[in-house]
């Protein structure tokens, strides 16, 4: 088959064979430029639009796990000690505007409880506040006695808030 080529080549003028020599390396350039350069042009492209976005998204999860690794260290801070423990339930009882009347320490056998007594709350405050305690720093009410406050919708409340093991 080589053979049969080289003397096809040969059969040919000086002429055709440069006619050929350049028709085919035109040709070599259009496939290359055609399967090589366009479709890395196109992914530099996308690149180009996409990055930023991957960059911004990069600097998201940046900032959440420095936020998630604080939370850790307040969690750990709470479980550590009963002034970790008040700490946490004082700033968080700010956040939802609740004010806390009383705190003091609840004796029990793990000695990681704290006994909180609030003298007037909406309910739904009450909720939202000990949900947000368990579900972000596993804090969690151990015992409690709700009674109805003088103003319509509001409560007196006396609980025991402790960790989760």
């Amino acid at each position: 088959m080589k053979q049969i080529i080289i003397e096809r080549w040969q059969e040919f003028s000086q002429k055709e064979q440069r006619f050929l020599g350049i028709f085919g390396a035109i040709l070599l350039i259009f496939f290359l430029y055609a399967y090589l350069w366009i479709p890395i042009q196109q992914a530099n492209d996308r690149f180009a639009k996409v990055i930023p976005t991957k960059e911004a998204q990069l600097n998201l999860m940046k900032l959440q796990a420095a936020e998630i690794e604080s939370k850790r260290h307040q969690f750990h801070l709470s479980k550590a000690s009963k002034d970790g423990l008040k700490a946490s339930i004082d700033r968080s009882a700010i956040g939802y505007g609740i004010v806390l009347e009383k705190f003091s320490d609840h004796f029990d056998a793990t000695d990681t409880s704290l006994h909180v007594k609030i003298a007037s709350t909406s309910f739904d405050a009450w909720i939202k506040w000990t949900e947000s305690l368990q579900a972000n720093q596993g804090i969690r009410v151990t015992s409690c006695v709700i009674s109805p406050s003088l103003k319509l919708g509001e409560v007196k409340v006396d609980a025991v808030f402790g960790t989760q093991n």
